[in-house]
């Protein structure tokens, strides 16, 4: 598989999962930092870090989009505690990393990155409302067990 195919599918990844958190994040100017541009720019840099093939050159695009998230989470953190966005954009890409060693493998954490980020609502009420706390328990000891 060519550069340009694997660069593409870290392209999609950042895409599709830029496309939700644009969703969630609301029209109004006080909306979070990140949208689909950032998360397609973030999933390209850590395939085009990884293609160039240098022992620091991912690090290096880690450290940045790592900073760059700190820098949002606090200019946003007053409105919205949370950490997810920042925590998608690095896994993002490094997504988009793996894409050029191993494209289906970073094709299919990233759609179930975006299913997980999509699915919020569904898995907040779930676990506040259909999970007892004797369930979580058990789900817990029965997966320590197994």
């Amino acid at each position: 598989m060519g550069l340009w195919i694997k660069l593409s599918v870290a392209l999609g990844i950042g895409l599709l999962v830029g496309a939700e958190r644009e969703r969630r994040k609301g029209p109004d100017p006080q909306r979070s930092a990140a949208g689909i541009r950032t998360f397609a720019i973030s999933a390209l840099s850590g395939g085009v870090a990884t293609a160039l093939d240098q022992p620091f050159a991912l690090l290096v695009v880690l450290l940045i989009v790592g900073g760059l998230s700190v820098v949002a989470y606090q200019r946003n953190h007053a409105r919205d505690a949370g950490l997810t966005s920042e925590v998608a954009l690095l896994l993002t890409c490094l997504l988009g990393a793996l894409c050029v060693t191993r494209p289906a493998m970073g094709a299919g954490i990233g759609v179930t990155l975006a299913a997980l980020l999509a699915g919020r609502d569904q898995m907040h009420q779930f676990v506040r409302r259909a999970l007892t706390q004797a369930e979580l328990h058990d789900v817990i000891l029965f997966l320590g067990m197994a």
